[in-house]
């Protein structure tokens, strides 16, 4: 079942916290595999605008639990590995220099200039983690004009610390530790959470998927075939991090 809607019970103080803040752009910085495997694309860290928003959640929501290290980035998680499959050492390597390339490319055919327009957010309680099955869904516009400043330093010194990592002589332990796979996404799992979608609004949002390079995607894919479940691009998005229950959140989902 899957509903939209503005009900103030379901948002309430979230949605007039969401709705204050000003629209943003998010810039992609690479594709990379992520820890359990997990294929992402990291974004070069959280613009003030979205930072000063999870720091008033935080002091607002007495309830949200403190943050783990996967909400501190953002990212848009694009598959993740088969239930019962593992990287191996010569697989991560290859998949590794196929992510360099797929980011080469996207950045020649954007000039470097790819951004992600911010202009709304959605309160989504879920029913699996990779938003293919959803209860409920409040959209948020933002306020105020386009703010297109840089990430914070903090935000983008944590994203690269985190990307840098997969260039260490033991992070094949990390991308082939159990945990995260397709199960865990696609499997039955509430909770709330606030993202902004990458497909659903008609705004500049939308021209971000078709700039991704076909060769890079194409390759990425490929080897995704007997080892990643690519989850529906409908419901692709990035999490942008709220957790105001005690159910477990998008946020941290790679």
């Amino acid at each position: 079942m899957a509903a939209a809607g503005d009900s103030p019970a379901c948002c309430g103080l979230v949605k007039e916290l969401v709705e204050r803040a000003r629209p943003c752009v998010l810039r992609p910085r690479c594709f990379f595999v992520a820890w359990n495997g997990v294929l992402t694309i990291a974004y070069s860290g959280f613009p003030p605008s979205l930072a000063r928003l999870k720091s008033e959640l935080s002091a607002e929501i007495d309830a949200l639990p403190p943050e783990k290290p996967g909400s501190l980035w953002p990212k848009t998680t694009l598959a993740a590995v088969k239930d019962n499959r593992r990287l191996s050492p010569k697989q991560l390597t290859a998949l590794g220099k196929i992510c360099r390339e797929a980011t080469e490319a996207m950045s020649r055919c954007s000039q470097g200039n790819i951004q992600v327009v911010v202009d709304r957010l959605s309160v989504v309680f879920y029913a699996c983690r990779c938003l293919e099955r959803t209860l409920f869904k409040a959209n948020c516009k933002l306020a105020g004009m386009l703010d297109d400043s840089e990430p914070t330093q903090e935000s983008k010194e944590f994203t690269r610390q985190v990307v840098d990592e997969v260039n260490t002589p033991d992070y094949w332990f990390h991308a082939s530790k159990d945990g995260h796979r397709e199960s865990h996404y696609r499997g039955n799992a509430m909770g709330l959470t606030l993202v902004h979608e990458l497909g659903h609004f008609s705004s500049p949002t939308q021209q971000y998927w078709h700039q991704l390079p076909g060769k890079g995607a194409s390759c990425l894919w490929g080897a995704a075939v007997q080892l990643w479940h690519k989850p529906d691009a409908a419901s692709r998005h990035v999490a942008c991090g709220i957790n105001p229950t005690q159910l477990r959140a998008m946020w941290p989902v790679a």
